[in-house]
């Protein structure tokens, strides 16, 4: 699949296994995901969701701050469309040509960020005066 600039796209699904779930109203989105195998029959699409819809899973659509710190990634699926075509609906060949590059995220509260670095400091100083940067990256993405 190429972008506009002839770039590959590529969606950051790391692990099929994992839980994924659509936030869309858009068909045309929904056949385009299908159609390139992004998502599947069995891939479960919500047009509107709540915190227990997201929570833990992985979301492919648009998320506000306040829902997206619940889920474990938010992948943007955006699109660069002409004004003739904003609020319209569009079908799969549209998506495909007016659709940018997926961005993934993770979105945290400040809370949650200050909480998991003092669990990271309380750990590493009762452990180990010597630790290297990619050990304490380990020890806090396990976190």
């Amino acid at each position: 699949m190429k972008d506009q600039k002839g770039q590959g796209m590529s969606f950051n699904i790391k692990n099929i296994e994992d839980e994924y779930i659509v936030v869309t109203r858009h068909k045309g989105l929904i056949d385009f995901l299908k159609q390139k195998k992004i998502i599947n029959e069995d891939t479960p699409v919500y047009e509107h969701v709540q915190i227990d819809d997201v929570k833990g899973k992985h979301v492919l659509g648009v998320l506000p701050y306040w829902l997206a710190v619940h889920a474990l990634t938010v992948t943007e699926i955006s699109m660069d469309l002409p004004l003739s075509l904003r609020g319209k609906e569009l079908s799969a060949e549209e998506v495909e040509q007016f659709i940018k590059e997926p961005v993934t995220v993770q979105v945290r509260t400040l809370e949650q960020v200050h909480k998991k670095s003092i669990l990271l400091s309380d750990y590493v100083a009762g452990n180990s005066d010597y630790f290297t940067s990619m050990e304490v990256y380990n020890i806090a993405s396990k976190g």
